[in-house]
Formats: C-alpha cells, sequence, structure tokens
C-alpha cells in the first residue's frame, strides 16, 4: 500500500544504518585489539627473548609477527608438525608436543593455569606437574582500552566486545 511506502523505506534505512553503526564500533574494537594490545604482546617476546627462542601459541598473527621468532602455531594451520602430533596423539597431543619441541616461550589465555588446554582438554595431575615445573608465567597482559585511546567516545568504543587476556609463559632454565 503506497502509504506504507514512505515509513516503511524509513524503518529500513533506519536499521541499515544502525546495524552499519554497530558493525563500525565492533569492528574498531577488534582492531583496536589486534593492533596495539596483540601487537604489545609481540613486542615484549621480541624484547625478552633472543633471537634463536621460539613461541608457540594461539591465535597466530600480529603477536609472532611482532615477536619476530619462530612460532610454533598451536592450532597448527601453519604448523605441520602440530597438526601430525594432533592427529597421532589426540587429547595428549599438547603435552607431547611441548615436552618434545619445548617452546622457549608458549603464549595462552588464562585457561592454562588450571590446568586446560587451547582445546578445554583438562591435563592429568602428572601433566600439568610436568608443565609447572619446566614453565613458569613471566608476564600477564589484560586488555585494558584505557590504555589505548583518549577520548571518552573511543573508549566507550574499545570497550565493546570481550577480549582475552594473556599469559607469557617461559620454559626455565636448566641446571
Amino acid at each position: 500500500h503506497p502509504a506504507w511506502q514512505r515509513p516503511g523505506a524509513v524503518l529500513i534505512a533506519a536499521g541499515l544504518c544502525s546495524g552499519i553503526l554497530v558493525q563500525w564500533a565492533w569492528s574498531y574494537s577488534i582492531g583496536l585489539q589486534e593492533s596495539r594490545y596483540r601487537t604489545g604482546v609481540g613486542s615484549y617476546l621480541r624484547a625478552v627473548s633472543r633471537p634463536s627462542d621460539s613461541i608457540m601459541l594461539e591465535p597466530v598473527g600480529y603477536i609472532p609477527y611482532f615477536a619476530q621468532r619462530y612460532t610454533h602455531d598451536a592450532r597448527g594451520l601453519a604448523s605441520p608438525e602440530v597438526t601430525r602430533y594432533r592427529q597421532k596423539f589426540g587429547r595428549a597431543w599438547w603435552i607431547n608436543y611441548v615436552r618434545d619441541f619445548r617452546p622457549t616461550y608458549y603464549v595462552e589465555r588464562t585457561h592454562l593455569r588450571w590446568g586446560q588446554t587451547l582445546d578445554r582438554d583438562q591435563l592429568t595431575p602428572p601433566e600439568i606437574e610436568w608443565f609447572r615445573s619446566n614453565y613458569e608465567i613471566i608476564k600477564t597482559f589484560s586488555y585494558r582500552p584505557e590504555d589505548f585511546v583518549k577520548s571518552e567516545l573511543d573508549l566507550k568504543l574499545a570497550r565493546f566486545g570481550t577480549h582475552d587476556d594473556y599469559d607469557v609463559y617461559r620454559l626455565r632454565q636448566t641446571q
């Protein structure tokens, strides 16, 4: 009906504009996380490590790029050996890989503190003990948007979504 065409078009346009604004705010927040927060983790790793050191983590992207160190991709997309371990060992792939390859640094979300791998598999008590006796947390990164933006509007936009904390573990030096 012609009387409904104009209000209907206005409503559709308003809905589209609202969706675009929400998507823009979400993209701004994710972009800030990627370009400032995760790059900070990578820059930290580059500063505290030697060129011969390696890191293992997920997600691969900004962190290893800025760390400039050999990277074991914990998902296996860029590390065929990880994929081989996932296929060979099933649930126990992670602990076997870390034991065998001993990356110098391991970056993980906080669930590893409670003995869960990135796949949310629960490590056994001996596996947890092995990891804790061979790796130590040296730094935790928490996303704090107020560290990256100055204006109140930017701060509100930067708070969209959830952002994980990252623990940086270092292989303990052997005697």
